[in-house]
């Protein structure tokens, strides 16, 4: 019994840190192809630096947290279905649970109101979160 827990415990973190790393290098490759500045020397300004903080909140949003969201909602169902009953463990999931949700309305929270002050100081989002 003992074995089958250190496996599971041994094999999750083995997927967990495959999946972060599998995406870490292609978005490397991704970024590395598309350039992430937008300027060069002398013709950055204000609209340049914006466009850089825009791009890397696309980049973390769309990149990051939605693939990393959808990885803890697996990981919380295949703890859920080898939780075998266990009220305690349940109780446990279920807080796990909400703290990925108000984490994930947090964030989002955090991109919106990002957004707002780049379209505040007047950035034209060319670019957008959900049209491109």
């Amino acid at each position: 019994m003992m074995r089958r827990k250190h496996f599971n415990q041994a094999f999750s973190k083995l997927v967990a840190y495959g999946a972060v790393c599998s995406l870490l290098f292609v978005q490397a490759a991704n970024a590395q192809a598309s350039g992430l500045i937008p300027c060069d020397g002398d013709d950055c300004s204000l609209n340049s630096v914006m466009q850089l903080i825009n791009t890397l909140m696309n980049f973390f949003f769309k990149t990051l947290l939605l693939p990393l969201f959808v990885f803890m909602v697996l990981y919380l169902g295949y703890s859920y279905i080898t939780a075998q009953g266990k009220p305690g463990m349940h109780a446990k999931l279920g807080s796990m649970a909400k703290h990925m949700v108000g984490g994930l309305v947090l964030m989002l929270c955090a991109w919106l109101i990002v957004k707002t002050i780049l379209v505040i100081l007047g950035y034209n989002d060319t670019f957008g979160f959900f049209n491109s």
